[in-house]
């Protein structure tokens, strides 16, 4: 074999640094554009969930006043538990915390304040 032949061989064995340099530039910029997306996706999965709780909660209050007409409004949430399986009251997911409030006699909401905002249900039916 000849010798600029031989020179040849030995440098097709690994990548240079340029090539690696591109490929972790290629990488960086990937992943710079994927995190807002799955931030938002996160952040909408755990708003969906809270919803649900807040549904379910909502549900327990109508329940619970049901059986007891003319509770007093402090007395509801302490009172939840029994109708909840583990006698846990479902939590939000970002950490936040459920309010039950009666702006009319027959009208529940249930909203939920966490450290970067709150949730709240959509549509009270």
């Amino acid at each position: 074999m000849d010798k600029p032949h031989a020179l040849l061989l030995l440098r097709k064995k690994g990548f240079t640094l340029v090539e690696i340099m591109i490929v972790i530039m290629i990488i960086g910029l990937l992943a710079a554009i994927s995190m807002p997306s799955y931030k938002k996706a996160r952040e909408d999965a755990r708003k969906a969930l809270c919803q649900q709780s807040q549904r379910v909660v909502r549900e327990a209050t109508e329940m619970y006043l049901f059986e007891n007409a003319g509770a007093e409004d402090t007395l509801i949430k302490r009172s939840l538990r029994d109708y909840f399986q583990d006698n846990e009251i479902p939590t939000c997911p970002s950490g936040g915390k459920l309010q039950i409030t009666r702006p009319r006699i027959d009208d529940i909401r249930v909203r939920c304040t966490y450290d970067n905002g709150v949730h709240t249900l959509d549509s009270y039916e």
